[in-house]
Formats: structure tokens, sequence, C-alpha cells
């Protein structure tokens, strides 16, 4: 029963180090990596649609909707096209101390806590940003049923950043869910409290 606070050493050794899981912290540092080049794409003007045979980002698409006379339509153009510096950065927050945890040598009771903690921060995440993919696809097929019925040559078309958006949100997910499989208690094994 007694449990050595005074050597984390010793828990390495022993059963209560258990909780570190390789595959989280793998996937939180791809995740990690991927934001940073989010954010670095983001700022550097990475295309995220072609209009009319040119690649626009975010400042291009909102500027010439000023400038078209489009600013009732502004909201939901913004609410699609628009950056996700909040989502890369908030997913660098939550991956930071997830890969932490990692080498912190902690009690069991501690640890997965706080790596549930990090990794439904990141599922979260990430279900937010595969719900901005699914707006800004529902209005590219939107645009793509709109010229059929017209039958015309449709001028939109999503570029690199939306499919980039979508492969970090897919792998946030997959984070998410390792987590959520290695926090389940292991009641058959163990009597514990957690």
């Amino acid at each position: 029963m007694y449990e050595n606070w005074d050597n984390p050493l010793d828990d390495i050794r022993g059963e209560n180090y258990d909780a570190r899981s390789t595959p989280i912290f793998v996937l939180a540092i791809i995740i990690l990596l991927l934001s940073i080049g989010g954010l670095i794409m983001s700022a550097s003007g990475v295309p995220w649609y072609y209009q009319n045979g040119e690649a626009e980002d975010y400042d291009e698409c909102c500027l010439d909707a000023y400038e078209d006379g489009y600013v009732d339509q502004l909201p939901t153009i913004k609410m699609i096209v628009a950056p996700m510096t909040a989502a890369f950065v908030l997913l660098i927050c939550f991956s930071v101390p997830l890969i932490g945890l990692f080498f912190i040598p902690m009690k069991r009771w501690l640890r997965v806590p706080l790596t549930a903690l990090f990794g439904l921060a990141i599922l979260t995440n990430s279900i937010f940003m595969l719900r901005r993919f699914t707006f800004m696809l529902s209005n590219y097929l939107e645009e793509l049923e709109q010229a059929s019925i017209r039958d015309v040559s449709v001028d939109f078309h999503l570029h690199v950043m939306p499919y980039f958006f979508l492969l970090v949100s897919l792998i946030g997910l997959v984070l998410g869910l390792n987590v959520v499989k290695s926090i389940r208690p292991e009641t058959r094994n163990k009597k514990t409290l957690e």
C-alpha cells in the first residue's frame, strides 16, 4: 500500500507509470507540427480557393466582397472562408502539455485526468475544425450544383487550406479517440477508485 512520493524513479519501474501512451505522444507531436505549419501557411497567404482562375486567400475574399457590394453576404463568407488562426493556436496550447506529460514521472491518478483534459480539448477543437470544413465543402458543392443547373462553368474551387484543415482535424479526431480509449478504467484487472 505504501507509495514512494520521494523517488519518482521507483514509479517509472512500477505499475503507477503505465498510463503513458506512445500513440497519443506521437499524434500530439504530429498535431503540434501541423498546427505550427498551419499558422505559417495562414500568415503567408496560402490560398483558400480559386475564384475566376485566380487563387485567393481570406483577405482577398473579404476585400472583394466589400468592393463588390456583397456586404449582406459577408457574414456567410467569413463563416466559410475565415482563417482558423485561433484553432491552430489552441491545438498548439493543448498538444504541448500533452507531449510534456509523456516525459514527466507522475502517479497514474494524476496522469490520467491531465491526459484526458488536454486530449479531449484537442478532440473538441478538431470537431469544430471538421465542422468548418463541412461548411466550406457544402458551399463548394452548392456552387457546383448551381453551375450544373444553369449549365455554366464553375468559377469557384477549393484550394490548399481547406484540405490541410481537413487533414489536421482528422488527425486530431484520431488523437482524441485514442485518449478516450486510454482513459477507460480497467476495473477487471485492478481494484481502483479511478
